[in-house]
């Protein structure tokens, strides 16, 4: 029996891969899965897994906003063109944006009213479909894989190490 038998599967694979490959592919499937399972919910709401981040990134700074630069650093996919990604929320009447009081180089965007109600009813379907998604694991296997998780996000970061 294989010891990465959904991996294998997935991947039709003969042989169990070494536990170097397992875990670098196995991330790999494990996020494409996650990602069309979510986009199927944010299509229904007419935005973007990206938009969302974004969304929810402001969510969190609250009526002050955040700086645009401060956004790109945050989001999960790094979009190189964050003005334009804010220029199609601000036509979804999503987010707001407007130029620092204290330093007129820098433009700030915040949540609006209209945004604000589309996150908060894209939670409940996020939910539910982490739940639906993840009922097979135990509490303790889904506490394990998200602490497993920051730690493989640790060891990737780009200040721990070079690239070859």
């Amino acid at each position: 029996m294989s010891e990465y038998p959904h991996l294998s599967h997935a991947l039709a694979l003969r042989t169990d891969p070494d536990d170097h490959l397992a875990l670098w592919v196995g991330a790999q499937v494990a996020v494409q899965k996650l990602k069309h399972a979510q986009d199927q919910v944010f299509k229904a709401f007419g935005i973007s897994a990206a938009q969302y981040n974004v969304l929810r990134i402001l969510d969190g700074a609250g009526a002050q906003g955040l700086p645009c630069s401060a956004i790109a650093q945050r989001v999960i996919d790094k979009d190189p063109d964050m003005t334009r990604m804010l220029d199609r929320l601000e036509r979804l009447e999503l987010v707001t944006r407007w130029r620092d009081s204290v330093d007129r180089r820098s433009v700030r965007a915040a949540l609006s009213e209209h945004g604000k109600q589309r996150l908060q009813a894209l939670r409940e379907p996020i939910a539910t479909l982490q739940q639906q998604r993840l009922s097979t694991l135990s509490r303790k296997d889904i506490r394990s894989l998200a602490k497993g998780l920051d730690q493989l996000i640790g060891a990737l970061d780009d200040r721990t190490h070079t690239d070859p």
